[in-house]
């Protein structure tokens, strides 16, 4: 008769299963042990959610009976070459049936395959978000990249157009300082000199005729009063003094009038009703600006008359200055012509809005445009 076991091996065995299925037991996620025919043969206990059925019922099926939508899938080619090639797979797959992504490690053991996967969908949850925020990180930086690049162009255009400001303010500078010189010297030197050299012949005169001459000396005295209203005129064109209040109106209206004495145009100054402009450095502009446009027009643009006007509507001080000269010059608002840049930047010094454009049927007219707060 054959041996019986011995208790004590007996013992030894049961000890050795239980510590075997205590280790199979603890595993985290689902462990499996196939055969060749890819049937149950042992199992640990896992949570719920991994298996399609009781564990009891599962034992003797095969992998394909419990899991019939891995077929045809990434997963079911790995774990066939894992058994057919003897070679360990590790791999993630995406279960469709239970939404659920899953990291499983196949090995060949003598007889079949070890199994194991365990649940992985919220760390792909985490690695979604995570892609998420990447994705809309780069599209930030891209947009904030774009808007640097875009910035950065915009910065070097303003560069640019300060650069030619700055040149073209000096060019109005010197301009304005050649303009003076030219009223001093064609003007009032001249004026100056003229008497000068009336009053050194009167002189020799009544040197040789040993007598006054009230007569000639009160000549002399006109003319020294014309050549100090010249260069009183010389000294408004430059200063016109502070024009806060109503001033610019009264100034602006001797303007024209005073423009009218010297020449044959016909000048009118348009002002329906009282305009304050508590600003001293605007209405400075402003009447530069009309003094400019008023000796642009003259001496370019062979007027019969000019009319300069002064409105407000709807929050807006526009300056007019409308001739009926030879018209309008191409492209005024790029022309070389320096009167035309020291009007542009006197209106840019305010922010104020500038045009010239045709005087229908002829002539040109300039606006001016402020909004007031």
């Amino acid at each position: 008769m054959p041996a019986s076991p011995h208790p004590k091996t007996e013992e030894q065995l049961r000890l050795a299963q239980r510590k075997i299925e205590t280790i199979l037991g603890s595993i985290t996620g689902c462990f499996f042990v196939l055969d060749r025919e890819w049937r149950f043969l042992h199992m640990n206990h896992p949570v719920p959610g991994y298996l399609p059925l009781p564990r009891e019922a599962l034992l003797g099926k095969t992998l394909w009976d419990a899991y019939p939508h891995w077929k045809g899938t990434e997963c079911n080619d790995l774990l066939h070459r894992a058994l057919s090639e003897k070679t360990p797979v590790h791999f993630e797959f995406f279960d469709k049936i239970n939404s659920k992504w899953f990291e499983m490690y196949a090995f060949h053991i003598p007889g079949g395959l070890s199994m194991h996967f365990y649940d992985i969908s919220p760390r792909k949850a985490v690695e979604e978000r995570l892609r998420l925020t990447h994705e809309e990180v780069e599209r930030k930086v891209q947009e904030r990249t774009l808007e640097l690049v875009q910035c950065n162009r915009v910065l070097q255009t303003e560069i640019q157009e300060r650069k030619k400001a700055e040149k073209e303010i000096l060019e109005v500078t010197q301009e304005e300082q050649r303009r003076f010189g030219s009223q001093l010297h064609d003007g009032l030197c001249q004026e100056l000199t003229a008497i000068l050299v009336f009053a050194k012949g009167l002189t020799q005169k009544m040197e040789r005729e040993n007598r006054l001459d009230i007569a000639e000396l009160k000549k002399i005295s006109d003319l020294l009063h014309g050549a100090v209203d010249q260069a009183r005129n010389t000294a408004r064109g430059l200063y016109p003094g502070e024009l806060e209040g109503n001033s610019l109106m009264h100034t602006l209206e001797e303007l024209t009038s005073g423009t009218q004495e010297l020449s044959d145009i016909s000048y009118r100054f348009h002002c329906p009703e009282p305009i304050l402009i508590n600003d001293n450095n605007i209405a400075t502009h402003f009447y530069k600006i009309a003094q400019e446009a008023v000796s642009n027009a003259v001496m370019h643009g062979k007027p019969r008359s000019i009319e300069v006007g002064l409105v407000q509507r709807g929050g807006t001080i526009t300056l007019t200055v409308k001739d009926d000269g030879i018209g309008f010059i191409p492209d005024p608002l790029n022309s070389n012509g320096i009167g035309l840049k020291i009007m542009k930047y006197r209106a840019h010094l305010m922010g104020a809005s500038f045009q010239i454009a045709p005087n229908p049927p002829h002539g040109t007219v300039l606006q001016c445009g402020l909004k007031i707060p």
